[in-house]
């Protein structure tokens, strides 16, 4: 590793230190989530069809 980048490594890792050292804390109103008041009355209905891929080889033995 050359100088230069052993000092931008240095540089690096002691700007993520004092970025970790600084604790931001999250607004106690924004943890909260509530959902749509209509989405809670809402019925779903169906069913999830799952449809596999299939990719072609160049050969039929290249299956096997």
């Amino acid at each position: 590793m050359s100088k230069k980048h052993a000092n931008n490594y240095i540089a690096l890792k002691k700007l993520h230190k004092k970025l970790l050292a600084k604790q931001i804390k999250a607004d106690p109103s924004e943890q909260l989530f509530e959902d749509d008041p209509k989405a809670v009355e809402e019925v779903e209905y169906g069913k999830i069809k799952k449809r596999y891929t299939h990719i072609e080889t160049k050969s039929v033995l290249d299956e096997f």
